[in-house]
């Protein structure tokens, strides 16, 4: 279940992540997409920024080795806001978390670091 608002609702804190068991809910077709908001998604990896998936260059043939395509998702800010490439907050009231956020693994990751890491957005969004 994906939980989201829209980001046009005043200066109220908003949430954005999900709570499937897989990383669902960044899109890979001709290009990465976070349908909820449409926040920026990119991969960082070999030095370049791919912002369409390349399953060449983003996968690994060792499959027990790190697979970057798998990580696309919403780069956040330290307070968990989506950024830009340029680093800029996105949305002010949007608080990014668990398996929508780059990076973010879903094999090392259990439900206890999903629901710290829902907390310490919720703490970020009331100081917002």
């Amino acid at each position: 279940m994906r939980i989201c608002f829209p980001a046009d609702a005043g200066k109220q804190a908003r949430h954005l992540g999900q709570g499937e068991l897989l990383g669902a809910s960044v899109g890979a077709n001709a290009a990465f997409l976070e349908p909820a908001l449409q926040c920026p998604v990119w991969v960082e990896h070999l030095g370049e920024i791919f912002e369409t998936p390349d399953p060449l260059l983003l996968t690994d043939a060792e499959r027990t080795e790190a697979q970057p395509l798998l990580r696309a998702g919403v780069h956040v800010d330290e307070q968990r806001r989506p950024i830009s490439q340029a680093k800029e907050a996105v949305y002010a009231n949007v608080f990014a978390t668990g398996s929508v956020r780059a990076g973010w693994d879903n094999v090392t990751h259990g439900i206890g670091e999903c629901a710290e890491d829902g907390w310490r957005a919720g703490l970020a969004a009331v100081k917002a």
